[in-house]
């Protein structure tokens, strides 16, 4: 090691005596909670400290690492006002569910939306603290709900409210009276909610004319208590009365998909249908129905995003290719990867594709990148597969040569290796490095 020591090194330099910008740096390497607990050295580091903070406005307990009340609480204090966003996933048992909602309450007055994963309301008092936050809420997000006791009385935070989205998934408890205030909503969300029937579903979507988003999804048990007629009913409700849905995703069988193209501002579609031995459906009907579907679809083409990958079957690409305005893809493929790529040159503002099974190779890779090089001024594509067969080396060379015309990634477990962000970072992180 070089004895030598710069002559100008100050060994009694404060760290105050640096600039504002060498300072806003340093401090970008702390956590939100640590810089919270630096408030109070100075006035000049609180400032800087609230320069930092006072455009984060998306929070998540999780991801933050707040797992205590006196943490929270901390939480809520500091950022106050400038918080519109709030995920309370995950929230320990030892928490004060009361306590949190007057926080929040008190604290969090431009909240607009909420997102609450596995919280329990167990007596009135909980649903009173609670209902003042959902009247100025725009987006709620209840997950794995629990009311056992309370689960009608929660109607009632529901009254004139300003909901303009609402989700609730895993919720086993409710009952078509939860939502009989809910009304006017532009994005709906239900998932395995296993005590509604159909026709509840039907009345809940009376009262919302005007979604733009709805998502349904049910489980295998759920769909093994219903009927074809059941879901075909509520099939043919939505396609003939929800006239404003610009965004659908159907998880379960859907007789008679076709009237789905009827829909006549439709621009993302996902269905997620059961495989056909699980709802005893033919599978020549099935493929006779999705190809009705996409030529309906075709003739207006003005559909964005299409997710099919359920099925299990060579679709109609002739109607595909004529669907121009696609910008993501999702299909099955399977053995089906030679007529993927007669879509792409048509299919010239397509951004993603994604090939849900089967094994991409570097002969079909080579090609794909041909026709995308052939093609002037389209986007970058994306293509997401199951995995990759061939020696990673040359999937390596080939995107390392083709890097400004397509990017290859895999989400099959084992294969992630291939990711270049397999870490996710939390919010305050992603935040800072945007700034």
């Amino acid at each position: 090691m070089s004895s030598v020591q710069p002559k100008d090194l100050n060994l009694g330099t404060n760290l105050m005596d640096l600039n504002d910008d060498c300072l806003l740096h340093l401090l970008r390497f702390f956590g939100l909670l640590e810089l919270i607990d630096l408030r109070g050295i100075c006035p000049r580091l609180d400032f800087l400290i609230l320069e930092i903070t006072k455009k984060f406005t998306s929070v998540s307990l999780k991801t933050l690492g707040v797992d205590t009340m006196e943490k929270f609480l901390k939480l809520v204090q500091f950022l106050g006002p400038s918080v519109k966003s709030l995920a309370l996933d995950n929230l320990r048992c030892g928490f004060n569910k009361t306590r949190v909602f007057e926080w929040i309450d008190k604290y969090l007055v431009n909240l607009e939306s909420l997102s609450n994963q596995g919280l329990a309301f167990y007596d009135s008092e909980v649903i009173e603290k609670f209902t003042p936050i959902v009247k100025r809420l725009k987006s709620l997000s209840l997950g794995s709900f629990y009311a056992y006791v309370c689960r009608d009385a929660m109607a009632k935070c529901f009254r004139n409210t300003k909901l303009e989205e609402l989700e609730v998934i895993m919720s086993k408890h409710i009952t078509v009276n939860f939502f009989q205030y809910v009304m006017n909503l532009k994005s709906l969300t239900l998932s395995s909610c296993q005590n509604l029937t159909w026709e509840n579903y039907k009345q809940i979507l009376k009262k919302n004319w005007g979604l733009k988003q709805l998502t349904i999804k049910v489980n295998c048990s759920e769909y093994q208590m219903m009927t074809l007629n059941e879901s075909h009913f509520l099939v043919h409700f939505i396609a003939k009365n929800m006239h404003e849905i610009e965004d659908l995703t159907l998880d379960f069988f859907c007789p008679n998909v076709y009237i789905l193209g009827d829909l006549p501002k439709l621009k993302k579609l996902k269905l997620n249908e059961f495989k056909s031995d699980q709802c005893h459906a033919d599978k020549s009907v099935m493929l006779r129905d999705i190809n009705r579907l996409l030529d309906k679809l075709s003739q207006k083409n003005i559909v964005e995003e299409l997710d099919i990958s359920s099925y299990d079957l060579l679709v109609d690409m002739k109607c595909l290719r004529k669907m121009t305005n696609l910008k993501k893809l999702t299909l099955y493929g399977g053995e089906y990867l030679k007529e993927i790529l007669t879509l792409i040159e048509p299919l010239d503002k397509l951004e993603e594709l994604k090939i849900e099974f089967g094994s991409l190779d570097l002969n079909f890779l080579n090609k794909l990148v041909q026709i995308l090089k052939a093609s002037e001024e389209r986007p970058k594509l994306q293509v997401q597969a199951y995995e990759f067969v061939d020696e990673k080396s040359l999937l390596e060379k080939l995107l390392e040569d083709n890097k400004d015309v397509i990017e290859v990634r895999f989400f099959y477990p084992g294969v992630d290796d291939y990711e270049s962000d397999d870490f996710e970072e939390d919010e305050f992180t992603q935040f800072l490095n945007s700034l």
